[in-house]
């Protein structure tokens, strides 16, 4: 009786252990998912697509994120301040966007044609609660 008690008693030592274990795993895991979340609480996080339209597309700049995104600058692949598709007047008077805030969005004309290269990369540049100078490069596809 005495062995089959130590035997019960070793393996329920040996669960006990297994779920400290996983507990200390899902405490962890919750502290990293909360400090990610304060952190982007704090970030701006900005998409681009080129909506078609009955005459022709639209550039939409839009902020998915929490914080604003201030001073948005977009260059092309090659550096280029008017980047294909955009037409240069409207990428002219549009950038830098002085402050794109979360929800918001901006649009200009865009000229695709048989010869634009899609998605078209684009690489924008901006501000926000996280630091300066964040970057991101999107291939901005045709959407609609």
């Amino acid at each position: 009786i005495s062995t089959v008690a130590l035997v019960r008693g070793h393996r329920l030592a040996k669960r006990q252990l297994q779920l400290q274990e996983q507990q200390a795993r899902l405490a962890a895991l919750q502290h990293k998912a909360l400090t990610e979340d304060q952190g982007n609480r704090r970030r701006a996080d900005l998409r681009a697509v080129f909506e078609k339209r009955e005459r022709g597309y639209k550039f939409v700049l839009r902020n998915a994120g929490a914080a604003p995104a201030r001073n948005v600058r977009l260059v092309g692949p090659n550096g280029e301040q008017e980047p294909e598709p955009l037409i240069s007047s409207e990428a002219r008077s549009l950038f830098p966007v002085n402050e794109l805030r979360p929800g918001e969005e901006v649009r200009a004309i865009a000229a695709i044609h048989l010869g634009t290269v899609l998605p078209a990369p684009l690489i924008f540049t901006w501000d926000d609660d996280s630091g300066a100078n964040q970057q991101r490069e999107i291939k901005v596809q045709i959407e609609g």
